[in-house]
């Protein structure tokens, strides 16, 4: 997201000509309750706040073109809107999107952005975190009064909150406040930018601190990190000197996979670290998973501008799985760009068909109360692969390709299954709580030619590969489907396989309380990352 924040890349996006397309109506994701997002799906694994990131282009559209990309947005869960900035100043250029009077600034557009998204969030029942004017000299290498800067921010909060909040329009969708300066861990862990940092640690504590006094709306930022960063010292700095001058309520910390700054395995350190930092300090901690993968620009390459692409489904469903276990909520960035369907963008398009499709089935997912391994046991060579505390096959934690081929099966999110001697083979009995309707069984495992895993195998004249019986009392079983169709060890050997697989097996409504899955593999070793039931009451 900080790459995305180069002013050469603003005005491109300001100019960039979008295509309208018209996508079939749907219902809005809905549980009973007339609930969406988090408080109705427990599964941190979906993306229920989405950045806007407003240009030229958007900024001119009418209101009935942003209440469908809200209305798009509520159908996949999406809950909770964050306008990254309404006010862009370069030093030359001082521009708002919207009709400020503040001493010179300049709007942008004669249409209303701004309203247009507070109408359509509130006839949505959504939220919606406004952003203060972005100042990209705020930055290294920038010359700024940091006073003048925490002044501009107040005045647009007053200004915006005049115009949009309580004493203006009364928007109830109107919920916080989102600051755009964004802190980094260069900035925060370099001595020759410590003033810079202090000034930064001002900037949001006294905005913060203005915005809980004049609106009584909460306040969020979204840092980020850079290459290799150091998790710990990164974590120690927010707790020991951000945190205690910033009176922020939510930190939503950018992954930095697309932008290539990072990796998943570096984004879950951060994370893990940042976690019990921000809980003892009573400060929520969000995800922002990138919803693109940079094609140009530092660090990619030397252009001298930003460029990127949508994600595939599989890179941008890994960014979420990977920090999922750490947040409270997740935050896409950014939708109109990479994830609207109606953006003219195939790949977006394609992106979005296939993260409503994941949504749809992880509304029908029944919680799993209760499991055990019953002739197996979990591999103990490696304790990251261990499962003693009998929680990770149903933590909504797929399995994360952090590591590379060799070691990812022992990042922390996989299961290694063996068999006990020569005796049967591996078997989960898991436990729904009461009896269901089950219509299907997802399972997730690993592929890692290196270190020898491979999928599930049939024993000939033995066994199934896989095999799924259920049971009312937790006793009696009856066979319900099974599989052998799975990649041979051989050809994965012979191919030098790595990959996150799923397997998926229909059992057409069945009534049931537990499920015994029989897994067989020619090694006696099966690693997995999740086991999901999906159904109904």
């Amino acid at each position: 997201m900080k790459n995305q924040l180069s002013f050469a890349h603003l005005l491109t996006l300001l100019f960039s000509a979008l295509t309208f397309l018209i996508v079939p109506g749907r219902v809005s994701l809905a549980c009973p309750g007339s609930c969406i997002g988090w408080d109705c799906i427990d599964n941190p694994n979906l993306a229920t706040a989405a950045f806007v990131q407003l240009n030229l282009d958007s900024a001119n559209r009418g209101p009935q073109w942003w209440y469908n990309q809200l209305a798009a947005m509520n159908d996949i869960g999406i809950d909770t809107i964050i306008v990254q900035y309404t006010g862009l100043d370069d030093g030359n250029d001082n521009l708002a999107f919207y009709d400020s009077s503040i001493p010179g600034v300049t709007p942008l557009t004669s249409s209303d952005p701004i309203e247009y998204i507070l109408q359509a969030a509130d006839d949505l029942d959504l939220e919606v975190y406004l952003g203060i004017h972005l100042i990209t000299y705020f930055d290294i290498g920038g010359t700024y009064s940091a006073q003048d800067i925490i002044q501009r921010g107040k005045d647009t909060i007053d200004e915006l909150d005049s115009i949009y909040g309580y004493y203006g329009r009364n928007h109830e969708s109107l919920s916080g406040w989102y600051f755009p300066q964004e802190i980094n861990d260069l900035i925060a862990l370099t001595p020759a930018y410590s003033q810079l940092g202090q000034d930064l640690i001002a900037y949001t504590g006294q905005l913060s601190d203005y915005a809980h006094a004049t609106t009584g709306l909460v306040t969020m930022i979204s840092p980020y990190f850079g290459q290799s960063p150091d998790a710990q010292a990164y974590a120690q700095w927010w707790d020991d000197v951000a945190l205690p001058n910033m009176s922020i309520d939510i930190i939503s910390m950018q992954d930095g996979v697309g932008t290539r700054r990072t990796t998943l395995l570096e984004a879950r350190q951060v994370f893990a670290a940042l976690q019990p930092v921000l809980e003892r300090q009573e400060v929520e901690l969000w995800s922002t998973n990138e919803a693109f993968d940079q094609i140009h620009g530092f660090p990619v390459d030397d252009a001298p501008y930003f460029q990127a692409v949508p994600a595939t489904f599989s890179e941008f469903q890994s960014r979420l799985n990977s920090t999922a276990m750490f947040v409270k909520k997740a935050a896409v960035f950014e939708f109109t760009n990479y994830l609207s369907p109606y953006n003219g963008s195939g790949q977006s398009l394609d992106l979005y068909q296939q993260y409503m499709d994941y949504v749809d089935e992880e509304v029908q997912r029944l919680d799993v109360v209760d499991y055990h391994y019953e002739l197996a046991s979990t591999v103990s060579f490696h304790p990251a692969a261990r499962d003693d505390d009998l929680d990770k096959l149903s933590d909504f934690v797929t399995g994360v390709m952090s590591q590379g081929p060799g070691s990812s099966f022992s990042n922390g999110t996989f299961v290694g299954i063996v068999g006990q001697g020569t005796g049967p083979k591996p078997a989960i009995v898991l436990d729904l709580g009461k009896r269901r309707h089950i219509d299907s069984v997802s399972i997730y495992y690993l592929v890692d030619a290196s270190s020898g895993i491979y999928a599930p195998q049939e024993i000939v004249d033995v066994a199934n590969a896989l095999t799924i019986s259920t049971s009312l009392d937790g006793t009696s079983f009856l066979e319900r489907v099974s599989t052998n169709e799975f990649v041979p060890w051989q050809r994965d050997q012979a191919d030098g396989s790595f990959e996150l697989r799923k397997v998926r097996l229909d059992l057409e409504g069945v009534r049931g309380r537990f499920l015994k899955i029989d897994i067989r593999t020619f090694n006696d070793m099966i690693f997995l990352g999740e086991i999901a039931v999906y159904g109904r009451n």
